[in-house]
């Protein structure tokens, strides 16, 4: 698990189980309205690096 670096911008809804991708934070699910927590994983370097090129 990294620790530093892009976090992945997917989302999964906590109520109904929902996943979707947001490109900025999510505050509610927009199935359910429930709340939602964001992915903790990051991409790592070689993907992140390759943003630049």
């Amino acid at each position: 698990q990294l620790w530093w670096g892009h976090r992945i911008p997917v989302w999964y809804c906590q109520g109904c189980g929902h996943m979707f991708a947001s490109r900025e934070d999510a505050r509610a699910c927009p199935k359910c309205g429930g709340r939602v927590e964001q992915d903790p994983d990051v991409l790592d370097t070689w993907f992140s690096s390759a943003l630049w090129t």
